[in-house]
Formats: structure tokens, C-alpha cells, sequence
């Protein structure tokens, strides 16, 4: 699977609830300018978990969402392997999240290239094997 540069790779390092790894991570993007108001963009993110489950395979998770506060779409690899992630009521515990971050006014070449991305996560193969190690990338975020 090839990475883009709307690729980031995040490595938890401590254990978070959802909505904290929500918030540390749109904070992190607000510094970055990627994302102008964090509380909106986590509060998107939330809303969209209410609407439907977003894990992919049992340990792989797919939270996202589009709003006018992202400027720039991003998808973050979140390894959570060290600390596992309690994803919904039911208990189950996510290793890893591929967060898809899209503006609303995302270039028709990007939403593709996200949208290929996305296709190949349908194989729980590829999913679950995004995060069978720690990420080493230069682009590598730590919360």
C-alpha cells in the first residue's frame, strides 16, 4: 500500500480514551494549521461515532469525518498496539486507527487517492497489518 503525503503516522504512548486521542491529536493538527478549530473537528468526530460503528476488522478502527475546519485532509496511522484503545460499550480494544480527516473542499485527485486507500482497508489483511509494528517514519507523531 502506498503512502501519501496526506499520510501521518501517530504512535500512542500512553493509554487514552477515544475522545482524548480525539482531542491530542485535531490539537496537534491546529498547530499544525492543518485543522483551524480542534474542538469542531473533534466534535465532528464524535458525531459521526454516534452515527454507526466504525471498527474495520476487531482490532482496526476507521474514525473520520469532513468539516470546513480541516484544511488540509489528512489520514493518520494511529498505533495503539502498546496502548490499546477501549473502542465502544461492548469493550472491544483497538490496536490501531486509520483516521480519515477530509476538507470539504478536498481536491477531486486527493478524495481518489483516499478513496483507493480506503478500498484496499475492505481486505482485514491489509488493515490489521498497518500496525504490526512501530511506526518508524520521519513524519511519526507521538501523544
Amino acid at each position: 500500500m502506498k503512502a501519501s503525503r496526506e499520510t501521518q503516522a501517530v504512535l500512542v504512548e500512553r493509554h487514552l480514551t477515544k475522545t482524548q486521542l480525539f482531542d491530542r491529536v485535531c490539537r496537534i493538527l491546529g498547530d499544525q494549521a492543518v485543522i483551524t478549530e480542534p474542538e469542531v473537528a473533534v466534535a465532528a468526530l464524535e458525531e459521526r461515532e454516534r452515527l454507526a460503528e466504525t471498527l474495520i476488522t476487531k482490532r482496526v478502527a476507521m474514525p473520520h469525518c469532513q468539516s470546513e475546519v480541516i484544511k488540509q485532509s489528512k489520514i493518520l496511522l494511529v498505533n495503539c498496539k502498546r496502548f490499546p484503545i477501549v473502542w465502544d460499550d461492548a469493550g472491544h480494544q483497538v490496536v490501531g486507527l486509520v483516521m480519515l480527516l477530509l476538507a470539504k473542499d478536498a481536491r477531486q485527485d486527493q478524495l481518489l487517492r483516499i478513496t483507493d486507500f480506503v478500498r484496499q482497508l475492505a481486505d482485514s489483511d491489509v488493515a490489521d497489518s498497518l500496525f504490526e509494528g512501530e511506526p518508524t517514519a520521519a513524519n511519526t507523531i507521538e501523544i
